[in-house]
């Protein structure tokens, strides 16, 4: 196993991929980017061309969307959920 592959983080058997094998899913990781996300930050944005598919492995997401000048929560995200388009 090359350095690289031990650095990448294991992808939990959590919604969409809960039925792949250990071996799947580490497999799977070397395809996809790792990225940790801040509170507050901004992943996608509204109306944006989009082409990715983002699967959460941990904490909690927000979709919001502004109406008079306020954020107006549109979905919660959990592990093992995706967000995104392909």
């Amino acid at each position: 196993m090359s350095s690289e592959e031990l650095d990448r983080p294991e992808i939990p058997a959590l919604g969409i991929l809960s039925g792949l094998e250990d071996d799947d899913r580490r497999l799977l990781s070397n395809y996809g980017e790792f990225f940790p996300v801040k509170e507050g930050d901004t992943i996608i944005e509204e109306g944006a061309e989009q082409n990715s598919l983002l699967f959460l492995i941990s904490g909690l997401l927000h979709v919001v969307t502004a109406k008079d000048s306020k954020a107006v929560l549109l979905a919660r995200v959990e592990p093992g959920e995706t967000i995104g388009e392909v």
